[in-house]
């Protein structure tokens, strides 16, 4: 009410999954063990359904009796005050009904079930998903016009004549289980949206369902650039996105759920490291391909420039790629190194306990003098300036002669560094974004609380910045 919401005792202990609205003083509730209440307005009553079946789905279709549904295909309507069983179907669950009238009612359920009633007998209906995933929810705007969501983010659309899958822009569309779907009608605009696992969200607007937020609610360790189009972010569990400025986000199908730590382009393609040795590809038709890098210790970081790609990792691994094929170089230190950066004057890696390495000719690697033994996490070239950034807000700045301390911060931590053209910027804990400017490091408003780990861009076009709990983050 006005004041707010108000705990109501129902009277039962069983869950309870759906309820539906026919007027503010008559309000079905339905729940396991065939379940059912009625709320009169002051308080709840228990209907007898009789079935004890476990009941998913309630529905109050316009000008027509309550209906409910659930396990074993079971389907109740509510006539004269008493439930009477009209089975839909016998070999599924069903999970949430819909309809327009009680010529036009429509039930999803498990293994991608679609139900059809147009007032007569339940009919099965074709999803045209091949996967056959579990529905959970279904809305629309009409019988010419109805959406079903489930397992893996599937959204499936009837047009009046067939079930076809409805295209998603966003990360979320293949990862994440959507459990429920409604939307509103204001003359000719329709809004809507689907929720489900992990708060995922996507809504509906011009035709077209897109994700609500900028990313699922795992980490994303890594964004490069191809172009200042198109962008590549990688993280926790094998997530994959690709950004383009037309589609925005995308998720891909990495096929492993092994942490994705760094992401490189590299002549139209992006190459991908992470846990365990893990490499991978993603073509310019976002086809992902695994490869070989011939190490299992967990690579954290990819960079190149022209003709020369380098990746870092675990006890001191450091791998050159040359014509799709990894090979190791000497590091000549057995720390974790974190980070690693090419330009055109040369190749820098930065690790655990302040080491940092400079790249000579053929490929020997010297550890460089630095003042501190923090953390180093991220390292970034451009031209005769390098900038290193680390544990406790450190920043290390290299003007071609020397290493000089240029920044520190006790109690914060900086996992990102990006420089190009006039623009050096700096990303980590708690949303800090630290801009340089002046040989001053001046704090950016983010708009996040969210830690974050990996900054890129191009000079004079976007600047990306990602990390945990999904967050992606664009500056203009």
């Amino acid at each position: 009410d006005q004041a707010g919401w108000n705990i109501l005792n129902t009277g039962v202990e069983v869950d309870l999954h759906d309820l539906a609205i026919e007027a503010k003083d008559s309000v079905y509730m339905v729940g396991d063990e065939g379940t059912i209440l009625r709320f009169n307005g002051l308080k709840f009553s228990a209907e007898i359904s009789n079935t004890s079946v476990d009941l998913r789905a309630a529905f109050v279709p316009p000008g027509s009796i309550p209906l409910a549904a659930g396990k074993g295909g079971q389907v109740l309507k509510r006539s004269g005050g008493q439930w009477v069983a009209s089975p839909a179907a016998s070999k599924i669950d069903i999970e949430d009904i819909w309809g327009t009238s009680s010529n036009f009612i429509v039930a999803v359920g498990t293994n991608g079930s679609i139900l059809l009633s147009t007032g007569v007998k339940w009919m099965s209906q074709t999803s045209n998903d091949v996967k056959a995933r579990d529905l959970h929810a279904v809305w629309g705007t009409s019988s010419n016009n109805v959406y079903c969501v489930g397992d893996q983010g599937v959204v499936i659309h009837y047009n009046g004549k067939k079930w076809t899958q409805a295209s998603t822009e966003g990360p979320l569309n293949t990862t994440t289980a959507m459990y429920a779907l409604w939307g509103s009608i204001s003359g000719e605009e329709v809004s809507a949206f689907t929720a489900g696992a992990g708060g995922a969200m996507l809504d509906y607007a011009d035709g077209l369902w897109r994700d609500h937020r900028s990313g699922p609610d795992v980490a994303i360790y890594s964004v490069s650039s191809a172009s200042g189009s198109d962008f590549m972010a990688v993280g926790e569990k094998g997530l994959v996105m690709r950004w383009s400025a037309t589609k925005g986000w995308t998720g891909l199908a990495s096929e492993t759920t092994t942490d994705l730590n760094g992401v490189h382009a590299v002549d139209g393609s992006y190459w991908v490291v992470g846990d365990d040795g893990v490499a991978l590809t993603v073509d310019e038709d976002n086809r992902v391909n695994g490869k070989d890098s011939g190490t299992s210790k967990s690579l954290n970081d990819i960079d190149g420039y022209g003709d020369l790609v380098l990746s870092v990792g675990d006890s001191g691994k450091i791998l050159r790629l040359s014509d799709g094929v990894f090979a190791a170089e000497q590091s000549g230190t057995i720390s974790r190194l974190r980070g690693v950066s090419v330009g055109a004057n040369g190749a820098w890696a930065v690790g655990d306990g302040g080491v940092l390495l400079l790249r000579g000719e053929a490929g020997k690697w010297t550890t460089q003098v630095v003042p501190t033994s923090n953390n180093l996490r991220a390292i970034s070239v451009n031209g005769q300036n390098v900038w290193a950034v680390g544990d406790h807000g450190v920043v290390l700045y290299y003007d071609g002669n020397e290493w000089a301390r240029e920044y520190e911060s006790p109690g914060d931590f900086l996992y990102g560094v990006f420089s190009a053209g006039e623009l050096t910027l700096a990303v980590g804990w708690q949303g800090l974004v630290l801009r340089r400017e002046d040989d001053q490091w001046i704090p950016e408003d983010s708009g996040t609380v969210n830690v974050l780990e990996s900054i890129t861009g191009q000079a004079g076009s976007a600047v990306w910045v990602v990390g945990r709990n999904g967050t992606a983050l664009r500056r203009r």
